[in-house]
């Protein structure tokens, strides 16, 4: 990344557990969701300034789950993809210390050394929003007639449901190198199309990053 572009791929893994209670039963299952990412960001440079830096590109993420529930018997396991093609706004806000300051707290006195220091605020909204499931059932008849197929039943549907995602950055630079680290607080919500077979997600996580040689 630079003031110009930021180009970002990669994958993610998360590991949920859920529990409900009811007529004094209870259940749980575990949710399992890999992704892989492709984005890309541009700089818009008639409403950036040296200060606040404003990009805007996409990203395309296929996200898949997979949920395994015992008690739900024959629809012990189900199974999902969800791609999605994402139009992405991103702000970013210098809160440099541009030179060294005598302060005080309480009864200490300190020196706060000019450091590089960034806020940004990052908006991806689906733009493509599409599923690849077979209804709220989980299951399909291939199983019974002892000729089981893996995506028996699914289709696929594309421009239906909706899907929001958003991270918000602080990014701290080293004084001596040109590493960083940074603290974000990250969340993806998104719900497919349908009636009665409609699913619903949300993510929410705090992040911590290694930067290495930043520009």
């Amino acid at each position: 990344m630079d003031k110009e572009r930021e180009t970002e791929r990669g994958s993610a893994l998360s590991i949920g557990f859920f529990g409900n209670n009811f007529n004094d039963h209870f259940s749980q299952s575990i949710v399992i969701s890999p992704s892989l990412y492709y984005s890309e960001l541009y700089k818009l440079k008639k409403i950036s300034s040296e200060k606040f830096n404003i990009k805007a590109g996409g990203m395309i993420n296929l996200t898949a789950n997979v949920r395994i529930n015992p008690d739900l018997n024959n629809n012990a396991v189900g199974y999902e993809l969800i791609p999605t093609l994402f139009g992405s706004a991103k702000g970013t806000l210098d809160v440099s210390r541009k030179v060294d300051k005598d302060k005080k707290f309480l009864f200490f006195r300190y020196r706060a050394l000019k450091r590089t220091k960034k806020l940004a605020l990052r908006l991806n909204v689906g733009l493509i929003n599409s599923s690849y499931r077979n209804g709220y059932v989980y299951s399909g008849q291939s199983f019974l007639l002892n000729d089981s197929r893996l995506f028996d039943g699914y289709e696929f549907k594309v421009f239906s449901g909706f899907r929001m995602s958003s991270s918000l950055d602080y990014t701290l630079h080293s004084r001596k190198n040109k590493n960083a680290v940074q603290i974000s607080y990250v969340w993806d919500a998104y719900k497919t199309g349908g009636n009665l077979d409609k699913f619903e997600m949300a993510q929410h996580a705090l992040r911590f990053t290694l930067l290495f040689n930043t520009k």
